[in-house]
């Protein structure tokens, strides 16, 4: 696993949809962004900034929004980069969806003027299938009460209504805040979305960790899986954010690894490699 970025612990204004899984993939937090992965082909090749992206290797789009950030970034064969997150308008959090063209400029091509949104969306993770179709997973809904989210676009930006009629699905797993994070494509085609999903029931569950997941025998919901961290950390779950639920959580070199049920994915150096977490609500 990387070093992460660091995320903010909140969202400005603290407003109603702020808790939303905030990917561990993510690649900025602000939609102004440099595009840092040499697979972008922004940077030379001695590390300098590409003045061949938009004249000096560094992007900015303005969403119409004070709150906006990148949760995730594809690169087509042809070299266009799509970035996908989020931006905070009149109605409450939505989806921003936006091509970008090699030399940096925004492809007009693609939805209105080169953008799509999706109104009630927070976004967690897209691929790219074979045939040029987008896929979107992310978290519809209010908060405390999210449901899976999972979206197909053609290559246009258009909703590919050949996926369940309208090019996107909603599904509620148990009623109370379902969060979708990632989107794989199989070689079969089969999407799937990943994520994490909450009760409002306060009950301790049986969990194990193995190698780099965790195996988790629910009261409600009965086994699952989720993989979050590598063999050699080790395991420290506790409510790191508060909310009375416990976050999947591992130490490894001086360096606490937090999903957090409410906050997202962070990383914080505290400790050193050969010191024992021990996890609690330790109150001065």
């Amino acid at each position: 696993m990387y070093q992460p970025a660091r995320f903010g612990d909140s969202f400005p204004g603290e407003n109603k949809n702020m808790i939303y899984y905030r990917a561990a993939r993510a690649k900025l937090l602000l939609l102004t962004f440099l595009f840092l992965v040499t697979a972008l082909g922004i940077f030379a090749a001695e590390g300098e900034l590409d003045p061949t992206f938009d004249g000096d290797g560094i992007v900015t789009t303005d969403n119409g929004s004070t709150d906006e950030s990148i949760y995730d970034l594809v690169v087509q064969p042809d070299g266009k980069t799509i970035a996908i997150g989020n931006s905070f308008g009149t109605s409450g959090w939505r989806t921003v969806i936006v091509r970008y063209n090699p030399d940096g400029s925004i492809d007009s091509t693609f939805g209105t003027s080169g953008k799509v949104f999706i109104p009630s969306v927070f976004p967690g993770e897209a691929a790219l299938q074979p045939n040029g179709k987008i896929v979107l997973a992310g978290t519809y809904g209010e908060y405390l009460n999210g449901d899976f989210y999972a979206a197909r676009l053609n290559s246009d930006g258009s909703f590919d209504t050949t996926f369940n009629g309208t090019g996107a699905v909603i599904l509620d797993l148990r009623g109370i805040n379902d969060l979708a994070s990632s989107v794989k494509v199989q070689p079969d085609g089969k999407i799937v979305v990943g994520g994490s999903s909450a009760r409002s029931a306060s009950a301790s569950d049986a969990a194990l960790y193995r190698s780099d997941a965790w195996h988790i025998l629910g009261t409600t919901r009965g086994y699952y899986a989720t993989q979050f961290g590598v063999a050699t950390d080790i395991p420290a779950p506790a409510d790191f954010d508060g909310d009375g639920k416990t976050d999947l959580a591992v130490f490894r070199n001086g360096v606490w690894y937090l999903l957090r049920s409410q906050q997202g994915f962070t990383g914080t150096q505290f400790g050193q490699t050969n010191d024992k977490p021990v996890p609690n609500a330790y109150i001065p």
